[in-house]
């Protein structure tokens, strides 16, 4: 049996259960001992020996990894860089089928990429074998003004997606200014290993050649979002004409799970130290030798289902200066989970500032307001438990599905489709059942769902939960020119107040001029990224300049 699911920000896992699947993983298994055994008298065992090896590596490759990712020694870093120091370009990536279908998207990158172009050049990364339809796209990308510029350039990172943030590299600076390219692991092993994971939809009606395109589709799309820092280290060396080196840590990280303040520090959640085996003192080591860190402080991300990346909830904006997401305002009407949300959301960031008060005082923290956490309405979720149950009934009478729900038109054999499910339907509530009432749509979930209605709505209303964060926002210092701070600006939703965002704006502009009281701000429309998962910080990065040739 094979499942596809989905496991966070688009990556999709399938899981097989078989016998060859068994045999597979136990092979998989044993060449990850046998690279563990290799790796470790390299490059010292970071987690476990508590050092990293400063010597060189060998020419040989490793099982799993090839001469363009496999970990290498660090280099001389001084320090990591700062969000706040000269840039020299921005770099989004674009993901060509979500742009082509999704017109919120396109309108998204069009307004940033004509918002950025004013100030510095934006390079776009874009896969070009998916690019079908590139002439027509780039024009409806670039406006005609930020075409005039003509400070927009586009190269083949061949990679489809768009958090650019989580694989994007890390900077650090060496001695010499130059810049240090670090480029961590962002798919974790295991994705390899264990093939595909457990899922919710079956795709027993695929065949095995489907199953295998499947796989070899997300096996690709994760290994090129592992090189497209090696290609954006190309680009600055070729374009721009800057000292880059790479090198990659045994590090499993998130781009947007990284906080600096440009000196010594560097900040994480609690998810990036469990995912790198737990041991404290051997991940500060890690960061000190690649990144020149000479403290690593680890914080709580934000509960739920969201992603756990400390960006969410935190700005630096100086060495000095911290912005902090204040507790998720409550939602009027909100769900019961909601409400549980935002006592467990409101506990952690207390105890964030708690730690921050304490290990780091000399830095000044501002608090920024955070909207309601969105989720799906009651009546959307209704919505589409009801469709869950006539596809049930659909199935029981052996009927389409589509002949009963009907996109543009019915079909010709709609009526006698519906007369049957309608049949089957008051059959069970004992009158004609009406699926937007909610005594008898109970009555069908708990014969179909064999869940009450209640239950069911929050359990995808809890799924569905989305922060509006103004943390993740994008801070832009142009040389010998003014600081630019992108803001994500969120739409209100039914039930919510035009003039309240109004008034949370006010206060985050004002946070950003404490420290920057010329600072060019722009708001940027971000709900349809938002409900995907992330803001401008996670879709772009600022790219810092290097030392020339």
């Amino acid at each position: 049996m094979i499942h596809l699911a989905r496991t966070g920000r688009g990556a999709v896992t399938l899981e097989v259960k078989s016998a060859r699947a068994l045999l597979l993983r136990g092979t998989c298994l044993m060449v990850l001992v046998f690279f563990l055994a290799q790796t470790r008298s390299t490059l010292g065992d970071v987690f476990g020996d508590e050092r990293v090896e400063t010597s060189s590596i060998g020419a040989k490759s490793y099982p799993l990894f090839n001469r363009q990712t496999e970990p290498t020694a660090p280099l001389a870093a001084e320090r990591p860089v700062g969000e706040w120091e000269a840039a020299s370009f921005v770099w989004i990536n674009l993901s060509l089928p979500s742009v082509c279908k999704q017109p919120e998207v396109l309108a998204f990158y069009r307004e940033f990429i004509e918002v950025v172009s004013q100030y510095l050049p934006v390079v776009v990364g874009l896969d070009f074998q998916s690019a079908w339809s590139w002439p027509r796209l780039r024009e409806e990308l670039v406006s005609d003004a930020a075409a005039k510029r003509g400070n927009t350039h586009f190269f083949d990172s061949r990679c489809n997606s768009y958090w650019t943030r989580d694989y994007g590299p890390g900077f650090a600076r060496a001695a010499d200014d130059s810049l240090i390219l670090v480029d961590s692991m962002y798919r974790g092993l295991e994705d390899e290993m264990d093939l595909f994971a457990s899922s919710l939809n079956e795709l027993e009606g695929y065949s095995p050649s489907r199953n295998a395109l499947l796989f070899q589709a997300f096996r690709s799309n994760g290994r090129r979002a592992e090189l497209a820092p090696l290609r954006l280290a190309n680009v600055l060396r070729q374009y721009f004409g800057y000292t880059v080196d790479c090198v990659r840590p045994k590090l499993y990280l998130q781009g947007g799970d990284f906080l600096t303040d440009g000196k010594n520090r560097v900040f994480i959640s609690e998810d990036t130290l469990i995912s790198n085996g737990g041991r404290e003192s051997a991940l500060a080591e890690t960061f000190r030798y690649y990144f020149g860190a000479k403290e690593m402080h680890v914080l709580s991300a934000l509960p739920g289902n969201a992603v756990k990346h400390l960006d969410m909830n935190l700005k630096f904006i100086s060495p000095n200066v911290l912005l902090y997401a204040e507790p998720p305002k409550t939602r009027k009407g909100g769900s019961r989970s909601s409400r549980q949300l935002e006592t467990l959301a409101t506990r952690s960031l207390e105890s964030n500032i708690a730690y921050l008060r304490e290990r780091c005082s000399d830095v000044t923290l501002v608090p920024i307001p955070t909207p309601p956490i969105w989720e799906e309405s009651v009546e959307e979720a209704m919505l589409v438990l009801s469709a869950q149950v006539l596809q049930l009934v659909c199935k029981e009478l052996d009927v389409d599905f589509d002949s009963y729900w009907y996109v543009e038109k019915p079909g010709p054999d709609h009526a006698e489709v519906k007369e049957k499910v309608d049949t089957r339907l008051a059959s069970l509530v004992g009158h004609p059942a009406r699926l937007s009432n909610r005594s008898d749509l109970n009555r069908l979930t708990l014969h179909y769902l064999k869940e009450d209605l209640d239950t069911l709505i929050d359990s995808r209303v809890a799924g569905s939960t989305v922060y509006r964060t103004y943390a993740n926002a994008l801070l832009i210092q142009v040389e010998n020119g003014p600081t630019v701070a992108l803001l994500p600006r969120y739409r209100a939703q039914e039930g919510e107040s035009s003039a309240a965002f109004r008034g949370w704006e006010m206060q985050v502009e004002r946070a950003y001029r404490l420290v920057y009281p010329n600072a060019k701000i722009h708001w940027i429309p971000t709900d349809a990224m938002a409900l995907q998962g992330g803001a401008l910080h996670c879709l772009a990065m600022v790219v810092p300049q290097g030392k020339r040739r």
